[in-house]
């Protein structure tokens, strides 16, 4: 997957987690993208993780908002996904950038 040789090189220069946003419509494979990128990812040596994937972690860790999309709104923050020293965060949803 070309993107994700990008997404290799941009890490190698960066010294913070890359975030990456998938955006699209309901049933278009942002889950299946973002898990493929995951995989692929790790392959390579970089930790990474999808944030709609139950996140478990004991300490250091960062919240990473969850939307609720009957609201179209964030879930409350005790719902939100935790995550502790990775290298790439992807973040797919239908409402990525909705303004509230």
């Amino acid at each position: 997957m070309p993107i994700v040789t990008q997404f290799i090189l941009e890490k190698e220069h960066a010294n913070n987690p890359l975030i990456i946003g998938i955006k699209d419509v309901q049933g278009s494979g942002k889950t299946t993208l973002a898990a493929s990128m995951v995989s692929l990812l790790s392959q390579h040596g970089l930790e990474a993780v999808d944030v709609l994937k139950m996140l478990q972690s004991l300490s250091n860790y960062v919240a990473i908002p969850r939307c609720n999309k009957t609201h179209d709104d964030r879930l409350h923050e005790f719902k939100w996904c935790k995550a502790s020293a990775v290298d790439v965060v992807i973040i797919e949803d239908w409402c990525l950038g909705a303004l509230t």
